[in-house]
């Protein structure tokens, strides 16, 4: 349902959704996407529009604002065929305020409930995201295209602001066989909570972050998943974040293929756990760390995978090493 009023100044027009299937959007959407996408909307959306002043419009304004809250999205689901590949119980919305000219998008609330996600690098090196997209034009039109669609000033990034933000339930299986050595990682239970989070936010603000992590296994090789709990602050530009990290018994040789390139050490086997302070930071630098705490490195076993000298080329593959427990 629809209501509104409209003047050669201004407009406002406020729209009623209750359980718009998303699927009335399926034509406009398989023009750029492989996956189908079902799902169903519900909650209040708005638009807003204020005549610009001559000189905005000939800069490129368009006075308009989009609005929505409360605005839920609900059993999201995207689908190659039978395959799921991406889904969502709830997408909560609240307080949504987006003033296109500003390229600045605020929200009160953004609470996602139970995402399912299968993250996955095939041996060619493409991610499945790419293979979602279906052909780009080519680069001479999109230049094209781009040179026609936007004026010049509107090349500053968007700026997104998020007073209260919730994940609970959040599922991710990694699986990237573009390694010497696939990786493959489960995780589970994974919850995060931010206050006043925001793509430019320079001040650190409170951030929680909880999940289960486990190696995919089989029968006597399936371990039970290790756990994790951060609690700090988290400030998104630069990057940074500090706070008090416990973690037991994570899965470090699910990683592995990550480690091939790096060290002549295939790890069978690596649960790695801490408990204690970290400070990260991005600098011009790079990365900044400091960790003051308790590690422990249980059930390890690493083989070797290269030979430094004839002699020793018939031990390539043999175990390197092999601790019980390693305390630090």
């Amino acid at each position: 349902s629809f209501t509104g009023e409209a003047t050669d100044q201004k407009a406002q027009v406020n729209a009623t959704l209750n359980a718009l299937a998303l699927q009335l959007a399926a034509p406009y959407l398989a023009q750029a996407l492989e996956p189908t996408v079902t799902g169903q909307l519900s909650g209040d959306v708005g638009v807003l529009w204020q005549a610009p002043t001559p000189q905005a419009a000939q800069a490129g304004a368009t006075g308009v604002t989009l609005k929505a809250g409360p605005l839920a999205l609900e059993q999201l689901a995207v689908k190659q065929g039978k395959t799921t590949l991406a889904s969502l119980d709830k997408l909560d919305i609240a307080g949504a305020e987006v003033p296109l000219d500003a390229r600045a998008a605020t929200l009160e609330r953004l609470a996602i409930s139970q995402p399912q996600l299968a993250v996955e690098r095939g041996a060619d090196g493409r991610w499945m995201f790419e293979r979602w997209l279906k052909a780009a034009p080519t680069a001479q039109e999109s230049t094209t295209a781009l040179a026609d669609a936007a004026p010049a000033s509107n090349t500053a990034p968007w700026k997104l602001r998020v007073a209260d933000f919730s994940l609970q339930g959040g599922t991710v299986s990694l699986a990237d066989n573009a390694q010497q050595r696939p990786v493959a990682l489960n995780i589970t239970a994974l919850g995060i909570t931010a206050r006043n989070l925001a793509s430019d936010g320079s001040k650190p603000e409170a951030f929680t972050l909880t999940a289960r992590a486990a190696a995919p296994g089989k029968g006597n090789n399936k371990a039970a998943p290790g756990k994790l709990d951060y609690q700090g602050t988290l400030a998104l530009q630069p990057l940074a974040t500090q706070g008090k990290l416990d973690a037991t018994r994570l899965p470090l040789h699910a990683l592995d293929g990550y480690l091939a390139s790096q060290f002549a050490v295939e790890l069978l086997r690596a649960d790695v756990g801490y408990r204690g302070q970290v400070a990260m930071s991005q600098t011009d630098k790079g990365i900044s760390l400091r960790l003051a705490g308790d590690a422990v490195v249980e059930e390890l076993q690493a083989n070797s995978t290269a030979a430094s000298t004839p002699k020793t080329e018939a031990q390539v593959g043999e175990e390197l090493l092999a601790w019980k427990s390693l305390n630090l």
